[in-house]
């Protein structure tokens, strides 16, 4: 058994371990809009679908459409721009704490991979990151509505 084979069996029986946390999970209270960007857990994926990052599987995500309180459209972001149809610039204000638990604001740049939507549960969902501005969030969408 090659390494890379060993190392994908590790990260898939941490990432069955994380999935099983997070779908017995209980984040009722949670609340999602669209147009927000939230970190999320996306997962360890197959083959060309987009992967989380880190030991928790994380990436952010825009909230595409919301679809009552447990289920939303997702469209994985990433800061590696490419040249594609399917990569979509987007521009947003990033909202964190810092070390003193201060709210720190700053402008993020990222791309939307408009050919990675998917149906995603608020389970998934870690923290909210942004808001993409209304006028750009409709410029994606209609960006989107090109390729389909």
């Amino acid at each position: 058994m090659d390494d890379n084979f060993k190392n994908f069996l590790k990260d898939f029986v941490k990432w069955i371990k994380l999935k099983t946390r997070i779908h017995i999970s209980d984040n009722s209270t949670l609340s999602f809009k669209q147009r927000e960007i939230w970190w999320a857990n996306v997962g360890l994926n197959v083959g060309s679908e987009q992967n989380g990052k880190n030991e928790n599987f994380e990436r952010p995500v825009l909230v595409l459409k919301k679809f009552g309180h447990h289920l939303f459209w997702a469209i994985p972001l990433t800061s590696k721009k490419k040249d594609s149809i399917y990569r979509y610039e987007i521009n947003y204000k990033s909202h964190h704490k810092n070390i003193l638990d201060e709210i720190v604001e700053e402008s993020k740049t990222g791309f939307a991979i408009l050919n990675q939507l998917k149906a995603m549960s608020s389970k998934r969902l870690i923290r909210k990151l942004g808001v993409l501005p209304k006028d750009d969030f409709n410029n994606l969408r209609e960006e989107l509505k090109n390729i389909l």
